[in-house]
């Protein structure tokens, strides 16, 4: 009798743990906030790209990307995104849809660092810029290269986030200037660039991040687009009501 007891004990448990574990999963996705957002970020952080210079003292200038992935039509997570380092928030009976978090590697371009030098010191041996030529613009390309240091946004057909290459459609990941937050002053400022883009048609195959310089609304209609960075992913395909959230942090310390 005791036997059977604890048998029918330890099965309970059994189920009891599944139906917790599914819980779990549809709490995570029903309160899929902010909040949760910056916690599976700051699990997924890593060093950037980062650049020295020496002389008296030492100057690191890194970005990072933090991407967001929202598919509202996904019931259990996309194995081919899992597989291409993407996680979700939720496993099964993800009845809201899924976010999948990625935190791909950022390449900063020398036009990028060009920029930099226009911004701080009003004048590049390169390429033109103005005091408005603000680098907060955020992109996305279908382009299959691989980014690479000489990328530039005039540079045509072989570069991922060039003027060729960029989205421009009407169907939401047009480039769109994106919400500057600053750090305050100090020994380290790490500035956040952030939007959120809602796909009102389809996407096949997006697999680069853009990271510009320009003015006006979106930079690809501006005074003088540059490329400051690039970051590539998936590929991941959307349909219309799907969104995809970059967040670059730029560093300086």
């Amino acid at each position: 009798m005791k036997k059977y007891t604890l048998s029918l004990l330890i099965a309970g448990l059994l189920v009891g743990s599944n139906i917790g574990f599914l819980y779990i999963g549809s709490v995570i996705q029903m309160n899929a906030d902010q909040a949760q957002f910056n916690q599976y970020i700051a699990k997924l952080q890593q060093s950037g790209q980062a650049y020295g210079f020496n002389g008296r003292g030492n100057v690191t200038y890194s970005v990072e990307l933090i991407l967001i992935a929202y598919h509202h039509l996904d019931l259990e997570p996309r194995q081919n995104l899992i597989d291409q380092g993407w996680v979700p928030d939720c496993l099964k009976w993800c009845f809201q849809g899924i976010h999948y978090f990625h935190d791909p590697t950022t390449l900063i371009t020398s036009q990028g660092r060009g920029i930099i030098q226009c911004l701080v010191f009003g004048a590049t041996s390169t390429d033109t810029c103005t005091a408005s030529n603000f680098a907060k613009y955020m992109g996305w390309s279908v382009n299959t290269n691989v980014p690479a240091n000489a990328d530039t946004y005039a540079g045509g057909a072989s570069i991922p986030c060039s003027s060729t290459n960029l989205i421009v459609d009407a169907n939401g990941l047009r480039d769109v200037a994106g919400t500057v937050t600053p750090a305050a002053n100090g020994v380290t400022v790490a500035t956040v660039v952030s939007k959120t883009f809602t796909i009102t048609g389809t996407y096949t195959a997006v697999q680069v991040a853009c990271l510009l310089s320009g003015t006006g609304t979106n930079a690809d209609s501006g005074t003088n687009p540059l490329l400051v960075g690039e970051s590539t992913f998936g590929p991941d395909s959307f349909v219309n009501g799907d969104q995809l959230t970059g967040t670059w942090t730029i560093t300086i310390s």
